[in-house]
């Protein structure tokens, strides 16, 4: 598919869920609720190489993968920890070091 200055950005998407294999209709679809643990939010479609910042690893890969999964994904400020869940700078500092939580970032 050629790109012209005057695509737009929904025909970029169009385009990409084609290169993935994905068919427009599934975003189209009633969007139904979904339970997530605080500090998560639902995506229909995420990679979680790229999406998810880990307290292993807290910044994005330079080369993502295309990935397209649903579920649930840490806030933007949140890490996933080794338990699974979504948790603070602090606390991502804490469980690396070893640091007692009340000597965190914490004021």
């Amino acid at each position: 598919m050629k790109m012209h200055a005057t695509t737009t950005a929904f025909e970029l998407c169009f385009a990409a869920c084609l290169l993935c294999g994905l068919t427009i209709a599934r975003f189209l679809r009633p969007r139904r609720e979904h339970p997530c643990p605080p500090g998560q939010t639902y995506l229909d479609c995420a990679s979680p190489d790229c999406r998810e910042f880990t307290c292993r690893r807290m910044t994005l890969p330079e080369n993502c993968t295309i990935e397209c999964l649903s579920g649930c994904f840490c806030l933007h400020n949140r890490f996933r920890n080794k338990h699974g869940h979504c948790v603070t700078f602090e606390e991502c500092a804490a469980e690396n070091h070893k640091i007692p939580r009340k000597h965190t970032f914490e004021g």
